[in-house]
C-alpha cells in the first residue's frame, strides 16, 4: 500500500524557508505545480517545483520570469545539475524524510546556481511575443489555421501520435530554417499560423477553446482543454502555444516544444 504524505505541505514548509533570504514567498498552486515568486519592483523571479505527473515520487523545478518571451529553465538545463530520478533533472524519493533531503539539495543548487539562471532571464530579448501578435491570433486564428493548411497541405485526421509526429516534422524542420533568417514580420506571421493551426488542432478533437487575457502589462491568447485527473475529476490546462513556438525559434529543442502537445493525449494523475 502507498504510503501517504502531505507533499503540498512539506514543499511549502522547506522551499520557502530555503529560499527565504532571496525574499522568495510562496505564490500557490496552478494545476500541478508549487509556485514560489521573489517580486522587485516590474521584475519577478519564479522558481516552479514540479512533481511528475505519472510517478508522484519524483520531483523538479524549474525557473522563470515575468519577462516577455523568456521560456523557463528545466532543472536538467541547469549547468552540471542531473538529479537521480529516472528522467533526467528529477529527484527520486521514497518517503517525507528523504523528500526533505531532496529539497534541501534542490535549494542549495537555486541558490548557487539559480540565480545566475534567472538574472540571465531577467535581460529582455529582442526576438518574443508581442501584445500584437497576440492580438492578431486572437482575431484571426481560424483564418491563420487555414492559411497554414493552404500553404503546407498539412492534414490532420485526428489528434494522437501518428498526427503530432508529422506535424512536428514539419513545424520543427521549418522553425530551424526561420530561426536563420530574420525575425521580421513575415516570420511573426509564419509562426502565428503555426501557432493557430495547433490550437485550432485542441479545439477540433479535444475539446478545446481558445481563451483572451488582457492583463495590466501584456495580452494573452491562449488555447485550453480539460485533462482528467484522479478523484477531482477534470483541470484546465492552459497552452500557451505562440510562447512555445517563439521558444523553438529562439533555440528550445524539438522534444520541449512538443511535450506540452503530447501531453494532451495522456490521461493523468494529480497526486497533493
Amino acid at each position: 500500500m502507498e504510503k501517504k504524505i502531505n507533499r503540498g505541505k512539506i514543499i511549502k514548509k522547506y522551499i520557502e524557508e530555503g529560499l527565504s533570504d532571496l525574499d522568495f514567498h510562496y505564490g500557490g498552486y496552478q494545476g500541478d505545480v508549487w509556485v514560489f515568486e521573489r517580486n522587485m519592483k516590474k521584475l519577478t523571479w519564479y522558481v516552479y517545483i514540479y512533481v511528475y505527473r505519472f510517478d508522484p515520487w519524483q520531483i523538479t523545478f524549474h525557473l522563470g520570469t515575468n519577462v516577455p518571451g523568456k521560456i523557463q529553465v528545466h532543472a536538467h538545463q541547469v549547468e552540471g545539475v542531473k538529479g537521480n530520478g529516472d528522467i533526467l533533472g528529477y529527484w527520486r524519493y521514497q518517503d517525507e524524510e528523504s523528500l526533505i533531503e531532496v529539497l534541501k539539495e534542490m535549494t542549495a543548487i537555486i541558490q548557487s546556481k539559480g540565480i545566475d539562471v534567472l538574472k540571465k532571464l531577467s535581460i529582455p530579448e529582442k526576438i518574443s511575443t508581442t501584445d500584437v501578435m497576440y492580438h492578431e491570433l486572437y482575431l484571426y486564428h481560424k483564418e491563420l489555421a487555414e492559411a497554414f493548411v493552404e500553404k503546407t497541405g498539412m492534414v490532420s485526421t485526428g489528434y494522437d501520435e501518428k498526427n503530432l509526429k508529422r506535424w512536428f516534422d514539419y513545424i520543427d524542420s521549418r522553425v530551424e530554417e526561420m530561426s536563420k533568417g530574420a525575425y521580421d514580420t513575415a516570420a511573426k506571421k509564419e509562426l502565428l499560423e503555426m501557432a493557430a493551426f495547433l490550437g485550432e488542432q485542441i479545439v477540433k478533437y479535444k475539446e478545446g477553446w481558445w481563451r483572451h487575457e488582457i492583463m495590466p502589462n501584456r495580452e494573452i491568447f491562449c488555447v485550453l482543454y480539460k485533462q482528467k485527473i484522479s478523484k477531482t475529476g477534470k483541470v484546465d490546462v492552459l497552452i500557451n502555444v505562440l510562447s512555445l513556438l517563439v521558444g523553438k525559434y529562439l533555440g528550445n529543442s524539438r522534444e520541449w516544444l512538443e511535450e506540452s502537445f503530447y501531453e494532451v493525449i495522456s490521461e493523468w494523475k494529480v497526486y497533493y
